[in-house]
């Protein structure tokens, strides 16, 4: 796909845009090519689309996307990354996308993110995860 290796924001605005088809396969491609970037630059766009969805598997793979583009190296502060980690933790996600939150928050190193993995400890489907990831925040400075 020549827009996905352009990797600008042109690139991005126009997948965007394809994102917004009624073509599935023609949205479906754009989703995955916003969410493998290889920087951050893409995350308001995946926000958009996980915001308004056009189809469950539209806002799975939106959300699978932001999460990949979360872990990214950025000049984002750790709060920053905090923050956007946050309405992740208010939406219905499927184990794999917990497991991608989690080991996301425990990556940022910083118990500042600590909030957010506690939110987990009840849920049996990641309950071991989110251990490990609070042991880790919780060791943090």
């Amino acid at each position: 796909n020549i827009l996905g290796q352009a990797k600008d924001d042109a690139s991005i605005s126009a997948l965007l845009n394809a994102a917004k088809k009624r073509d599935d396969e023609v949205r479906e491609a754009a989703i995955r090519t916003l969410g493998r970037w290889d920087t951050p630059t893409p995350l308001n766009a995946l926000k958009e689309i996980m915001n308004k969805p056009k189809s469950q598997v539209d806002e799975r793979l939106a959300i699978d996307g932001y999460l990949r583009l979360l872990r990214l190296e950025s000049d984002r502060s750790v709060e920053e990354t905090v923050k956007l980690y946050e309405p992740l933790t208010l939406r219905s996600l499927n184990a794999d996308q917990k497991r991608e939150l989690l080991a996301g928050l425990a990556a940022l190193n910083d118990s500042r993110a600590l909030p957010l993995a506690l939110r987990y400890t009840a849920d049996a489907q990641v309950q071991a995860e989110a251990t490990e990831a609070i042991e880790t925040l919780e060791a943090a400075p």
